[in-house]
């Protein structure tokens, strides 16, 4: 079996053949996990996390992860304009971020990502403003799914603090379109003088001040 990749000779008198896989099996393992803490920037390496860790739930992670990018896209958008569209798409993303959380019971936590996903519900504006149009409604069906994600995470054992992501949300009013009332046209000012018994260039002056506040009387134009 000489030349075959993967093997060496144990001793070179009596030839015998090993699998250099077999010496070290966590080797695999341990590239992966290295990496993923240079990534997360974690100081300590833990040797639990070694044995804990399945690289087929890190694979799915790594699937997930983009549908947890298209969330975040979606949050940004105001959710005024594409509610019903939204409110749909969030019900798949609650599935994924279910998935997650059940493919992390046996394995380590390979980020923070749930704990970023979910605090979107809390502090978005545009959720809060769009939840005070139709209270009732959607906050009856928020608090059902958020009591049956901390069960969840309480089964976990994974340490996610609901009041302290609540506390931390800015809380704005909701502020009504304000409407500009028309104000009605001003009444014009009409002059009326009797003129009998004037001088007609009293009357003249009479009717130039007449023609200056009274905006219905027509101008003439001066004769020459």
């Amino acid at each position: 079996m000489a030349g075959v990749q993967g093997f060496e000779p144990r001793n070179a008198r009596t030839k015998t053949w090993c699998l250099t896989a077999w010496r070290h099996p966590n080797n695999n393992k341990r590239n992966i996990i290295q990496k993923l803490f240079k990534k997360v920037k974690l100081k300590r390496y833990n040797p639990t996390m070694e044995k804990a860790f399945n690289p087929l739930i890190y694979e799915r992670y790594l699937k997930k992860k983009e549908t947890f990018l298209l969330f975040k896209r979606i949050a940004q958008m105001s959710a005024l304009k594409n509610l019903k569209i939204q409110l749909k798409r969030r019900e798949v993303i609650n599935r994924y971020v279910a998935g997650i959380l059940g493919d992390l019971k046996k394995g380590f936590r390979y980020a923070k990502m749930e704990h970023k996903i979910l605090k979107i519900y809390f502090t978005h504006p545009s959720f809060l403003k769009a939840f005070e149009t139709e209270k009732d409604h959607y906050t009856n069906r928020l608090k059902a799914h958020f009591v049956e994600t901390q069960k969840t995470l309480k089964a976990l054992n994974y340490p996610f603090d609901f009041d302290t992501i609540q506390a931390s949300v800015r809380k704005r009013a909701y502020q009504k379109p304000v409407v500009k009332k028309e104000s009605p046209p001003k009444k014009p000012v009409s002059v009326d003088v009797n003129c009998e018994g004037l001088s007609d260039f009293t009357k003249k002056q009479f009717l130039k001040l007449k023609r200056a506040c009274n905006d219905n009387t027509p101008r003439t134009p001066p004769q020459s």
